[in-house]
């Protein structure tokens, strides 16, 4: 790679973040420091369109009927289950929703914001999720596949399109030198959160490339989509 093209665009890298390591450098975070930081990314995601960007691949994917059902990995502080919740209501659809995280601190976050919806949260990995085939209409995963290495990333795709009876939905950062610039301004600017400074341009760092997604989802057996959106991709894979 030339000096220009790794200037625009950086080799990935694997740096760790704070959310990487939930039994170990979470320890010392208490709650509050912790729903914070949730707060801002929920902020940051919802301005940037992410939360849109997932519903509409559901529109693309998702086999329209009376019900929906569908699984948020790596749910967060549980915003896109929310609005998928709002998204469902507002279409007179019924709803079984159900998000997993490893950090069981995440977990208490997010069941703050979920009372009156129907959604439930549990303990899961990723990578090994607790569900039998064919278990949901959707799963979907906002800004968590770039903190898995490409062959966990593709470990990650191939189990949620086995639970999946209509498809995947993925919407992740696509890795440039000005999105980690753009984030490392708006963490230092807008946030006194150590994890928000520290995970914020770290993330742009670890994105994948569209072109390395494609190759993902292909090592993964699968025929994606991807779209892009200034610094967003969306990856979807339906189901035949």
């Amino acid at each position: 790679m030339s000096f220009l093209q790794n200037l625009l665009r950086p080799e990935r890298r694997e740096v760790k973040e704070y959310l990487d390591e939930p039994f170990n450098r979470v320890r010392d975070i208490s709650i509050e420091e912790l729903a914070g930081n949730l707060a801002q990314m929920r902020w940051l995601d919802e301005v940037s369109g992410g939360v849109n960007l997932a519903l509409q691949g559901i529109e693309r994917v998702w086999r329209p009927k009376d019900k929906i059902t569908a699984l948020d990995v790596g749910a967060g502080s549980a915003a896109l289950l929310i609005a998928l919740a709002k998204w469902a209501d507002k279409r007179e659809l019924k709803a079984e929703l159900v998000g997993i995280d490893l950090n069981p601190k995440v977990l208490d976050v997010a069941a703050r914001a979920i009372d009156g919806y129907p959604i439930r949260l549990a303990i899961g990995d990723a990578l090994a999720l607790p569900f039998a085939d064919d278990s949901f209409d959707v799963s979907l995963a906002t800004l968590m596949m770039h903190h898995f290495a490409p062959e966990a990333a593709v470990r990650l795709l191939q189990e949620m399109y086995r639970v999946s009876r209509n498809g995947i939905i993925i919407v992740d950062l696509t890795r440039s030198r000005l999105l980690q610039v753009i984030l490392w301004v708006l963490t230092r600017v807008g946030s006194r959160n150590r994890i928000t400074r520290h995970d914020g341009p770290v993330s742009a760092l670890r994105a994948y490339t569209i072109k390395e997604a494609q190759d993902l989802a292909w090592a993964a057996g699968l025929e994606a989509e991807i779209r892009h959106r200034l610094f967003r991709m969306v990856i979807t894979c339906r189901k035949r």
